[in-house]
């Protein structure tokens, strides 16, 4: 994945994102402590997990968790103060060669992807192609009664259809003179389609929708917004709650 901008364009990124759309992350907050308390009940033991472009924000208990790897393109930021129990890996999951601190850890019981679907394209807007690397390689690091979680806003197919044609222009303008990342939104056939692909089995949950959502640095309604959020689990064997 091509780095561009940060997510330091907060200050203090996790606290500030969290102020912005408190009841999305209460939601989430609710379903990943859910499943830990869930498979700690069912497997004795606290999971292993691995969370995939969090920039800190962490919406799930730590001490729920045995430990907690935080994989980010980004180094971790100054002043971040992280759980003992979790581990800042810098590194990219697109990437073949994975950082071998990641490898050494093995499988993972539960692999977290809050928000960060729509930003793994580049400047050829290559988002079919990497969201398919990035449940290939999330796969090969799943262990066999693990499941994905994945929260992101999906759009309707309009849209992405008018963000592809005009994507080398809001890209530049995102990249090049706002200094923030790529994004590309995705639909909820482009996500599912693609995770069966690489031999996942899916399941939606179901998601309470809040009231707002932070774009950038605003708070929009989302009665008026043409997005919505899911909760979209991936596993080897689905076992359901």
């Amino acid at each position: 994945m091509t780095k561009t901008g940060s997510f330091e364009f907060y200050d203090n990124y996790a606290e500030s994102a969290q102020k912005l759309q408190p009841e999305l992350y209460e939601e989430i907050n609710k379903i990943l402590n859910n499943e830990f308390i869930h498979f700690l009940n069912t497997f004795n033991r606290k999971p292993i997990i691995l969370d995939i472009g969090s920039a800190g924000l962490l919406p799930y208990d730590p001490n729920l968790t045995e430990k907690c790897v935080l994989f980010d393109l980004f180094d971790k930021p100054e002043g971040l103060q992280l759980d003992s129990k979790c581990e800042w890996i810098t590194g990219d999951i697109l990437s073949d060669k994975l950082p071998p601190q990641i490898l050494k850890i093995g499988k993972f019981d539960f692999i977290i992807m809050s928000s960060l679907l729509h930003h793994l394209c580049n400047e050829n807007n290559e988002i079919i192609k990497n969201l398919e690397t990035c449940f290939y390689h999330s796969g090969l690091l799943l262990s066999d009664t693990g499941k994905i979680c994945i929260f992101e806003s999906t759009c309707p197919k309009v849209l992405t259809i008018i963000e592809d044609f005009f994507y080398p222009i809001y890209s530049r303008l995102l990249t090049k003179i706002l200094k923030l990342t790529f994004v590309r939104m995705v639909t909820m056939d482009e996500v599912s389609l693609l995770l069966k692909k690489v031999g996942l089995k899916t399941e939606i949950r179901p998601f309470k929708q809040p009231r707002y959502i932070a774009q950038m640095y605003w708070r929009v309604p989302t009665k008026f917004y043409p997005l919505k959020i899911n909760a979209i689990f991936a596993c080897h064997n689905l076992v359901k709650n």
